[in-house]
């Protein structure tokens, strides 16, 4: 059985730390190429591959992964396309959240792939991400033989995946950007709550994180309406009060947020035990404030 040969466009986090992934499980890494050539040596010293000097170069690879920002996805599929390189046979993949395989058409032949494949997963220091990558799920959308490829890969390196549509990429990729940025911009948010009362961000940080941990942890083992506690879950109107009111004394003027995800807390809770009676009034006391 042929290894497959695998090459990288883009010398960043994405690429590097996903080509040392691929390489732990026996793909034969060919090398990196980048506008920056710097970028490219450091990519091939630390991957022990190849430091590409010409585009054309990646074109030996198997599978191609395009690993540079999405504002530069298609201009990088563009100047493949003007190559005059036979790229039969090659898979083309992206490794965007937020687009499609179409940014890559117009390498799309009758034997060629066009991919978007996406790791759930955010990507810090290059070698930390290589160990967090076996628990990783991806994304993968495009044609089917291209499908058929990237699912053995993953197979192989014994990570879960999911097919999506290629219309259904910006509203998945949304949906990541809630549950992992914005909720980022929702802890920020609780703890300058927690500044009026004194408490510094990192006592913040440091005395909250195990109530964050269990809260997720929680949701992992249950679910998200199952995990829900709290005052709203309880139906406990006079605390909601309290704390509407200790953002008046406090002088706590950016209480928009709170009362939003109130009232998106009282309809999850309705699905659980909320007392309907008591959940229109919780509305009315975060609507009327």
């Amino acid at each position: 059985m042929n290894i497959l040969k695998i090459s990288f466009i883009g010398a960043g986090k994405v690429g590097i730390s996903f080509g040392l992934y691929l390489k732990k499980y026996s793909y034969n890494l060919l090398g990196y190429y980048s506008r920056s050539f710097s970028s490219i040596v450091n990519a091939a010293n630390i991957t022990d591959s190849t430091a590409f000097k010409n585009l054309g170069d990646t074109i030996e690879a198997d599978i191609i992964f395009i690993t540079v920002n999405d504002d530069s996805i298609k201009e990088v599929a563009n100047n493949i396309s003007k190559l005059n390189i036979d790229y039969k046979d090659k898979i083309f993949v992206h490794m965007s959240g937020a687009l499609s395989s179409s940014e890559l058409e117009i390498l799309k032949n009758e034997s060629s792939s066009i991919i978007s494949l996406h790791p759930i997963q955010t990507f810090t220091d290059v070698h930390t991400t290589v160990e967090k990558l076996k628990d990783t799920v991806f994304s993968i959308e495009g044609d089917n033989k291209g499908i058929t490829v990237i699912k053995k890969v993953l197979d192989k390196c014994r990570n879960k995946y999911f097919i999506l549509d290629k219309e259904q990429k910006p509203l998945y990729h949304a949906g990541a950007c809630v549950v992992s940025n914005y909720l980022v911009t929702l802890l920020d948010y609780g703890f300058s709550i927690l500044k009026h009362i004194g408490l510094s961000e990192e006592l913040a940080i440091n005395s909250f994180s195990p109530l964050i941990d269990s809260s997720i942890n929680n949701i992992k083992n249950l679910g998200t309406k199952n995990s829900l506690t709290g005052p709203i879950s309880r139906g406990d109107i006079n605390t909601i009060r309290k704390h509407l009111d200790s953002f008046e004394v406090n002088d706590f003027k950016n209480t928009l947020l709170y009362k939003e995800l109130g009232i998106s807390t009282v309809k999850l809770a309705e699905g659980k035990n909320l007392d309907e009676k008591v959940a229109l009034q919780i509305l009315k006391l975060l609507e009327e404030n």
